[in-house]
C-alpha cells in the first residue's frame, strides 16, 4: 500500500511539473513581440503625437490670426423690455441699444465693417 501511495505522488508531482512549464511557456509566448511589431507600435504612437502637436499649431495659428468679430446679444429687463447690446472689438467697448431697428441701423453705419 505504501509502494502504491508512493507511486501516486510520483506521478502527480510530474503532472503538476509539465503543467507548470505549459503555463511558463504559455506567458513567454505572449511576452515576445517582434521587432517589426514593436516598430509598427512606436511608429503609429508617434505619428499619432506629432498630428495631436500638429493640429494644436494649426489651432493656435488659427487663433491668433482670426479677424475680431463682433458680438451682439440681447437682455431681457423684469419688466419686459428687451435691451441689445453689441461689442466692437475695433473700439473695443460696448453700445447699447432700445431696439433691434436702431441696433441694426447703428451696424449699417460702419460702414460696411461688418
Amino acid at each position: 500500500m505504501r509502494l502504491l501511495n508512493r507511486s501516486i505522488q510520483i506521478s502527480n508531482a510530474t503532472e503538476s511539473d509539465a503543467q507548470k512549464a505549459a503555463v511558463s511557456k504559455e506567458n513567454c509566448g505572449l511576452e515576445l513581440i517582434s521587432d517589426k511589431q514593436s516598430d509598427q507600435f512606436i511608429n503609429s504612437r508617434v505619428y499619432s503625437i506629432l498630428a495631436q502637436i500638429g493640429d494644436l499649431w494649426q489651432n493656435a495659428i488659427a487663433t491668433l490670426t482670426k479677424e475680431p468679430e463682433i458680438e451682439i446679444w440681447q437682455k431681457q429687463e423684469p419688466n419686459g423690455h428687451i435691451h441689445w447690446h453689441v461689442y466692437d472689438p475695433h473700439i473695443g467697448k460696448s453700445i447699447s441699444f432700445v431696439s433691434e431697428l436702431e441696433m441694426l441701423s447703428w451696424l449699417d453705419s460702419q460702414n460696411g465693417r461688418w
